[in-house]
C-alpha cells in the first residue's frame, strides 16, 4: 500500500486542478501542490532529520493546510489538526495531551500557543500564504535546536511530480492522522488513524456518494473535524477532484463562497445546510443549483430538514451519512432516493464495513430492536494516543450509540447510550422523545432532560418565531398522540429562534441574531 499522500498526489493527474479559490480567481494544479509539499518536506528534514513523530497543525481549511499536511506526511509525521479557535486553557489542554514534536501555525495563532508547550516541541513552523502578483507564495519560518531560517516557497511553480523522499514511511498501518474527539470525561482524546485505513474510508465514502473525477467539492467543514478532513478534503484528493476553498470560513461567508466556486459537491452538517437554506435570499437561490451531490452528516438530519432540502434543491442527490471518528470516520450512507421514505435512517454500511446490534450481554438483537452499535471496518482506529488499552483482536469496535437495523439492513441511530437515565424506575432514551417532538412543524431543535430533585421530564424546544400562540398546546397534544404517557414531558420550555442555528447543541453565532 502506498502512502496516503502519494495516493492523493498521484502523478497521473499532474496537470489537473487540485485547489481552486474562487474568491480570488486562483487555481493550483496537483503537480504544483506536490512540488510545494516536497520542498517544504525538505526544509522540515533539515531541522528534524530523523522524521516521524506528530505535528499539531493550527491552520484553517486553506492552501497552507494542504501543503503542510502533505509535507508532514511525506516525512512520516502524523498530522493532528487543531481547531484554530481554541485559546487559553482549552488550547493548552489540547497541546499538552498531544505533546507534539512539531507545531505549525500562522504567526498570529502561534502567538497564542503557551510558551511551555512550544519549549517542549522540536520544531516550530510559522506558515502563511501570501499572493505575489497572481501566484501564491508560502512564507515559511522554521525554528529548532538546529537553528532557524526563513524561506519563501512558490506554490504555483511546477517542476514535475516526484516520488517521496527517503524520510517517508511506507508502513500502511502507521499513524497518518491524529483527530481530536471528546471522551466520556469531556477532555480531548486523539484518535490514531492509519494510512491504509484512511484510504479505505475515503474510497468507500466516494463510492457510496457515486463520486469520480472530475468534480468540484466545496470545503465547508473545518479540517479539525474528521468528517471535514477525511470525507471532504482528503477524499477529494484521493478521487482527483478539485477542492474549492473559501477565503473566509465564518458562517455567513460560506454560502456566497459556495455559489462563486461553482462547486458540484458539498458536505456539511445539518445545521450548516439549515442555515444556508433558511437565510438564502431569493436572488441567490439559483446559484445553489450548480450542486449535484451533497452529504449531510455530523449530527442527526431531521425529517423536517430533509424535506426542506428536497424542496429547495430538487436537482441534488442528497445523501445522509453517519460516522464516528474511531471508525475512520464514515460508516454508513443513505441513498438519495430514500431521503424522504426512510426519514429515521442513516443508510447502508459502506462496502467492507460490518455492523452488529448487540444487547448488554453481547447477544445479537432482532431487526427493529434497539441495542448497542458495534462496527468492524478496515478503517478502524489504531487506538487512542498514549492509551495502552488493547483493541478487540476480532476487529470489532464498540460504539456508545444506540441503534437498530431495519428489515432491509439499513442503520437507524437512536441516540447516545450515555445519555440514557432512569425515570420513574425505568431507563429511558431521551432521543426517542426528542425525535417525536422534532417532527412537529416549526421545531428547530429539542433537548429532553430530567428535572433534578423531581420525577419530571423537561423539554427545551427551540422553534421558529412564527409558530402561533397555541404552539405549546399543539406540542403537548402532539406528544400525547405519539408517546407513552410516562414519556410526555411535564415541563416544556420554548425558545424562539431569530436566526440562530445549532450544531451539536452549540449555537452557531450569526451577527445580529439571538442564538
Amino acid at each position: 500500500m502506498s502512502m496516503l499522500h502519494t495516493e492523493c498526489l498521484s502523478p497521473s493527474r499532474a496537470h489537473a486542478t487540485a485547489i481552486a479559490v474562487a474568491d480570488i480567481g486562483l487555481t493550483i494544479s496537483y503537480s504544483a501542490l506536490a512540488t510545494a509539499a516536497r520542498r517544504l518536506a525538505g526544509d522540515i528534514a533539515r531541522h528534524l532529520p530523523a522524521g516521524g513523530g506528530r505535528a499539531a497543525v493550527l491552520l484553517p481549511s486553506s492552501i497552507e493546510f494542504c501543503v503542510v499536511t502533505f509535507a508532514l506526511l511525506e516525512r512520516g509525521i502524523a498530522v493532528a489538526p487543531i481547531d484554530v479557535s481554541l485559546r487559553g486553557l482549552s488550547l493548552d489542554t489540547a497541546l499538552r495531551r498531544l505533546s507534539p514534536h512539531v507545531v505549525v501555525a500562522a504567526p498570529s495563532v502561534m502567538a497564542r500557543v503557551p510558551r511551555d508547550r512550544l519549549a517542549e516541541c522540536s520544531l516550530k513552523l510559522n506558515l502563511e500564504c501570501v499572493r505575489a502578483e497572481r501566484s501564491p507564495v508560502l512564507v515559511v519560518e522554521l525554528a529548532s535546536d538546529l537553528g532557524s531560517d526563513r524561506r519563501m516557497i512558490a506554490v504555483q511553480q511546477d517542476d514535475g511530480m516526484a516520488e517521496p523522499g527517503e524520510g517517508a514511511t511506507r508502513n500502511p498501518d502507521a499513524d497518518a492522522l491524529l483527530v481530536s474527539t471528546s471522551g466520556s470525561t469531556g477532555l480531548p482524546k486523539y484518535v490514531r488513524l492509519g494510512h491504509a485505513g484512511t484510504l479505505f474510508n475515503a474510497r468507500g465514502h466516494l463510492k457510496a456518494l457515486g463520486l469520480t473525477a472530475p468534480f468540484r467539492a466545496f470545503q465547508a467543514l473545518d479540517v479539525s473535524y474528521s468528517y471535514g478532513l477525511v470525507a471532504s478534503m482528503l477524499a477529494t484528493f484521493v478521487a482527483g477532484g478539485t477542492l474549492c476553498l473559501p477565503v473566509r470560513s465564518d458562517l455567513q461567508a460560506l454560502r456566497p463562497a459556495l455559489i462563486r466556486s461553482g462547486a458540484t459537491v458539498c458536505l456539511g452538517s445539518p445545521a450548516l445546510f439549515d442555515y444556508m437554506l433558511q437565510t438564502c435570499p431569493a436572488d441567490e437561490r439559483d446559484g445553489l443549483r450548480a450542486l449535484t451531490v451533497i452529504g449531510i452528516g455530523g449530527d442527526r438530519a431531521t425529517e423536517t430538514l430533509r424535506r426542506r432540502i428536497a424542496a429547495a434543491l430538487p436537482q441534488v442527490a442528497a445523501h445522509v451519512t453517519y460516522g464516528v471518528t474511531e471508525a475512520g470516520p464514515r460508516v454508513a450512507t443513505l441513498p438519495p432516493d430514500r431521503l424522504l421514505t426512510a426519514p429515521d435512517s442513516v443508510g447502508f454500511p459502506l462496502d467492507g464495513v460490518e455492523i452488529a446490534i448487540l444487547d448488554e450481554d453481547g447477544e445479537p438483537m432482532p431487526a427493529g430492536q434497539v441495542g448497542l452499535l458495534h462496527i468492524r471496518t478496515p478503517s478502524r482506529m489504531n487506538g487512542y494516543l498514549d492509551d495502552p488499552t488493547p483493541l478487540d483482536p476480532s476487529g470489532w469496535l464498540a460504539v456508545k450509540d444506540l441503534a437498530s437495523l431495519d428489515p432491509e439492513g439499513m442503520l437507524v441511530i437512536h441516540g447516545r447510550a450515555d445519555r440514557q437515565f432512569k425515570h420513574r424506575g425505568r431507563r429511558i432514551n431521551p432521543a426517542q422523545i426528542e425525535r417525536v417532538i422534532e417532527r412537529l412543524p416549526k421545531v428547530v431543535s429539542v433537548r429532553v432532560e430530567p428535572v433534578p430533585g423531581s420525577d419530571s421530564l423537561k423539554a427545551i424546544v427551540h422553534h421558529q418565531i412564527d409558530v402561533g400562540d397555541d404552539f405549546c398546546d399543539r406540542l403537548v397534544a402532539h406528544c400525547r398522540r405519539n408517546l407513552p404517557p410516562r414519556l410526555v414531558p411535564e415541563i416544556v420550555e420554548t425558545v424562539p429562534e431569530t436566526g440562530g442555528f445549532f450544531f451539536k447543541g452549540r449555537p452557531l453565532a450569526v451577527p445580529g441574531t439571538v442564538g
